[in-house]
């Protein structure tokens, strides 16, 4: 698996203004919440793009780098983005201690074109897009893959199903279903057929419409 880490410095000013200041500059606002309590960081903004490019979609441990205090994992709980510019506004970290047992949510990756889906006009419905686990730092994993292949129409796939990862586990229901292949029910059915009967007959009334236009000039010419 590979390392990501992030260097971070302490923020000692809080409040609105402070913090519209810090964002001009190029930073982020940000809060480490760990056991003994919670610190507020700034992070560069453009160094955490360049991370969020490889994390994003997926449940990173990263390495928080801060001059003059120890290395800590921190996992992204939560973060807030500007409607308009995009931009990173805010960032929530959780302390990851090493060697102590943790539990998280863990992001599921589908993978696979489902026969139900190929074959037989099914519909991949996705119930949940993370599932909770237990484990130790070194064995989180990024991600839990689900692979929809073999799924057929009326099937799922629950959390008993999935394929076991070693050292890691599943804390969720084993009876939780996580991805189902459904057939169209007969109401979306009927609106489908609806629609292409609708489409059909504009599309016919248009060349009707366009041949008594060709019609009309050819009388006019004549």
């Amino acid at each position: 698996m590979k390392d990501f880490s992030l260097k971070v410095s302490p923020r000692e000013k809080t409040g609105r203004g402070p913090t519209r200041r810090l964002r001009k500059s190029g930073r982020i606002p940000a809060i480490l919440y760990g056991p003994s309590g919670s610190r507020s960081l700034t992070v560069d903004g453009i160094e955490f793009m360049d991370l969020w490019k490889e994390v994003r979609g997926s449940s990173t441990l990263i390495q928080l780098i801060e001059d003059g205090v120890e290395d800590v994992r921190g996992l992204i709980l939560d973060y807030q983005r500007n409607a308009i510019t995009d931009n990173f506004e805010h960032l929530d970290f959780k302390e990851i201690p090493s060697g102590v047992e943790m539990h998280a949510q863990v992001t599921i990756h589908i993978v696979g074109e489902a026969i139900g889906v190929k074959m037989e006009q099914g519909l991949l419905e996705s119930y949940h897009h993370d599932i909770g686990v237990r484990c130790l730092p070194r064995d989180f994993p990024r991600f839990i893959e689900v692979d929809v292949t073999e799924l057929h129409a009326g099937d799922s796939i629950h959390v008993r199903d999935l394929v076991p990862i070693e050292n890691v586990v599943f804390t969720d229901d084993p009876d939780k279903g996580i991805i189902a292949c459904v057939l169209p029910s007969i109401s979306q059915a009927d609106e489908e057929a609806d629609a292409a009967a609708k489409a059909e007959a504009e599309a016919e009334a248009a060349e009707a419409e366009g041949e008594e236009a060709e019609g009309s000039e050819a009388e006019a010419e004549s």
